[in-house]
Formats: C-alpha cells, structure tokens, sequence
C-alpha cells in the first residue's frame, strides 16, 4: 500500500513539474470552474460565502510566498485562489446588474417605453428590446430595466418603428421563463444578466409618442442603435431590386455588418443549420479575424510602401494599434453581442501582443483573453459559445504549436513553389477544420443534440 502512495505522489510531483511553466495557462481554467459552481449551486449564497474563502486563500499563497515553500502545495493553493476569484467575481456580477423583474400575478399591461434594439432572430419572429418609460399598475422602483416582446409578423415594417423611437402599446408581459425541462437551457438567467425583466407579445399595434427626456447614455445607445438599423435596411433596399432573392441576400450581408438578422427568411436559417454554417450568422472569431487581420495587414501594407514611415515608424506596431481601434468600432457596430465581445477581447489581447513584442498568437494570449471575459463577463462560462470558441482556438493554437515550419529547398522554380504552397495551404485548411470540429463537436452534440455532418464540405 505504501509502494502505491509513493508511486502516485512521484507521478504527482511529476507532472506538477511539467506543468510549472505552464500554470498561467490553468488560471482560467480555475476562474471558469468557480464561476461555474456559482451559477450552478441550487441557492443564492451571500457574499461572504465567496468573499472569505478568496481572503482566506490569498492570505495563505503571500505566507507560503513569505516563508519561501514552493512546489505542489504553492500551485494547488494559486489554483484554489483562481477558483475562488472566479466564485466572487460572479457573485459580484449578479449583484451589480440586479434589477427589478415582473411578477407573475398580472400579465396585462399597457406602457410606454423607448426602442432601444431590434433583436429579431429572423424575418418572421419580429421583436424589440424596450427600456420601460412607465407601466400601467407598477410602480417606478418596481418597473424592469429592460422588456423584450414580440410583434407580429409584418408589423415592424408596418409601423416604421426604429431604434430610438418611443411608443406606446397594450402588450402580454410574464416574468423569464424558467428552463422548460431539469438541466434545460435557462432564459431566466440569461436574462438577467442582461437586465430583462420581463418577456411577452403585442398583440396590436404599437404607437410611435413624442419621446420624453432621457439621460444622455440611453440617448447614445439609442442613436447607435438607431445608425446600426439604417444601414441594415440600406442594404437590403439597395439589394433587393437587383436580385431575385435580394432581400435575403441583403439580410445576410446585414447579419454579417451589424449583427440584424431580421431580414433573413427561417428557411434560410434552418439551411444554414443543416450545413453546419450557421455560426457565420453571428458575429463571432471568424469576423473579427477577417476584420483585425485585414486592416492589419492593409494599414501594415500601405505604411511599409511609404519610404518615410518605413524608416521612421515601427509600422507593425502602428497597424496593430490602429486595428484594435477598428475592432471597437466594429463590435460597436455588430450591437456588441456576447459572442462578438469576446472574440473582439481575443483580437485586442493579439494585437497588445504584437505592440508589447510577443507573440500574438500564443496559447498564452488566448488565457489572458479568457480571463479578461471571466472578469467582464463570468456568466459566459456556462454558455456554449463560450466553451466552443475557446476549446476550438485553444485547439487551433495547440496544432499550430505542433506543427514545424517546412525546409524551403535553394534555386526551386516559381512554378514548384507555387505548387507546394497550394497543396500545402490546403492540407493545412483541411486540418484546421477537423481540429476545430473536433474540439467543438462534443459540446454541439451535449447542447444541441446534434452535430454538423457537412460542416468540413460545406
């Protein structure tokens, strides 16, 4: 029995030792894991439930650090703080977007409220996110921060609503609904982190009102917002007459630029499924890397043709400086969805990289990515897209940090090396496309109750 303890405690410290150099890597893993017992604990703890065990564990790591013990228990006790930060920080995030939530003994409500969005998820379910000026029956300190109803169909267009527009309407209000089935998907909570109280439909049709005053942060919203829906239907109209399918096909653009897809048909949507493409539909990795990398290597390509700045300027650094201000602005415009937010903090943390002299594409850029949206965002971590982005980059890095650079033969023909470079360009598409799957497919599989059968053809 000994033989064996002493066997598992060498293989223990063995492994602890491969991993020293890499504990940076585990302290997302960590925060992710306390956040995620946090939003899974059948109750809602106070603050000092996940307040003290941090101290308690911070104190502990600076007295081991003082008293210079090191080894298994020094990473085992950073390990732990890590998991408690993540607890807190969750914590912290409930209590500061806590906000007032309707109950369930009226639903019949008539209000007035600002247009703050259009989140409709396609052509035919038309929907709205309000922020309430004043509901019939609820009093000021008991009126939710933000609505979502439901229109019906045609009447967004009938009405000429827009974001920043206040109207007035008779509307079938009910609380969150709780998840339909034990461990199903939970809008309640989703919910309230994003501030919605309250969730329903109108019947009718709402009225446009002459807006009263509001605060200046509504007003910029709003009116960003509000640029985001013109151009959206600027598309679709400057489309629409020139093709058979415009509208759609203007819709899609219009997903892809600011994130609208209220101009896209259903069936469109379920074709994308099916193909395994419709993640291209929400503004996520794929368009912040094609957006970051483009102006990076845009600007870059411009700069280095002028003699001066090529002299003068570190032009890297410059392009990589300029690009992080159009990824902002770009998420800006996308309506900053919680998928967009954290690619855009990935993009950030790459080119912060290329500005401090690192690596940008490192896996340890991809954990200081992560723990930055822990902190913005913890309850992201029990989300799909989430943990799908992040295994699926984190598996892309791994591969792109296995893989070695090809021996480049001396006095080759163009032609020869133009050839190589296609074969070997698309052996490395085709890899990146099975690591990917392959890292996201288990929890398509565990959420979904599905998996994309042509997702590497498509």
């Amino acid at each position: 029995m000994k033989s064996v303890i002493l066997l598992l405690k060498n293989r223990i410290e063995t492994v602890a030792a491969l991993q020293t150099g890499r504990l940076f890597l585990w302290l997302p893993v960590a925060m992710g894991a306390g956040a995620a017992l946090y939003l899974n604990l059948p109750f809602e703890p106070a603050l000092w439930w996940v307040g003290v065990p941090l101290v308690v564990c911070f104190t502990v790591l600076i007295l081991m650090r003082r008293f210079g013990i090191s080894g298994v228990l020094t990473i085992a006790m950073v390990l732990l703080t890590a998991f408690s930060a993540g607890a807190t920080i969750c914590k912290l995030r409930t209590e500061h977007v806590r906000a007032p939530v309707l109950g369930s003994e009226i639903s019949n409500y008539t209000l007035q409220a600002y247009v703050i969005d259009v989140v409709s998820p396609s052509e035919d379910q038309p929907r709205l996110l309000l922020a309430p000026i004043a509901i019939r029956g609820v009093r000021p300190e008991n009126t939710p921060l933000r609505l979502r109803v439901s229109l019906r169909p045609g009447m967004l267009e009938a009405t000429g609503i827009k974001p920043g527009d206040a109207i007035s309407m008779f509307a079938i209000l009910n609380p969150p609904p709780p998840p339909n089935m034990p461990e199903g998907y939970d809008f309640a909570r989703g919910a309230w982190f994003q501030g919605i109280g309250g969730v329903g439909l109108v019947p009718g049709a709402p009225k446009i009102i002459t807006p009263p005053p509001h605060n200046w942060r509504l007003d910029l919203v709003m009116q960003l917002n509000r640029l985001r829906w013109s151009i959206t239907e600027r598309l679709v109209q400057t489309t629409a007459p020139d093709w058979t399918n415009g509208r759609a096909i203007g819709g899609f653009a219009a997903a892809l630029v600011t994130g609208h897809e209220n101009f896209i048909p259903q069936d469109l949507i379920q074709d994308m499924r099916d193909s395994g493409l419709a993640h291209i539909l929400s503004i996520s990795g794929v368009h912040m890397a094609i957006v970051g990398g483009f102006i990076f290597f845009a600007l870059r390509g411009v700069m280095a043709c002028v003699p001066w700045l090529a002299l003068h300027v570190p032009v890297k650094k410059w392009a990589a400086g300029l690009s992080i201000v159009c990824i902002l602005l770009y998420l800006a415009l996308s309506g900053s969805p919680a998928p967009a937010v954290r690619s855009a903090v990935v993009a950030c943390v790459a080119f912060a990289a290329i500005l401090l002299d690192r690596r940008a594409l490192s896996l340890r850029a991809l954990a200081i990515a992560a723990i930055v949206v822990i902190c913005l965002t913890p309850e992201a971590v029990i989300q799909p897209g989430f943990q799908m982005s992040f295994s699926a980059t984190a598996a892309l890095l791994a591969l792109a940090e296995s893989l070695k650079s090809p021996v480049g033969e001396i006095s080759v023909p163009i032609w020869v090396k133009a050839i190589q470079s296609a074969v070997r360009g698309l052996w490395l598409s085709l890899l990146a496309s099975v690591v990917a799957t392959a890292a996201t497919t288990p929890f398509a599989i565990a959420y979904f109750n599905r998996f994309s059968v042509y997702g590497l053809l498509s």
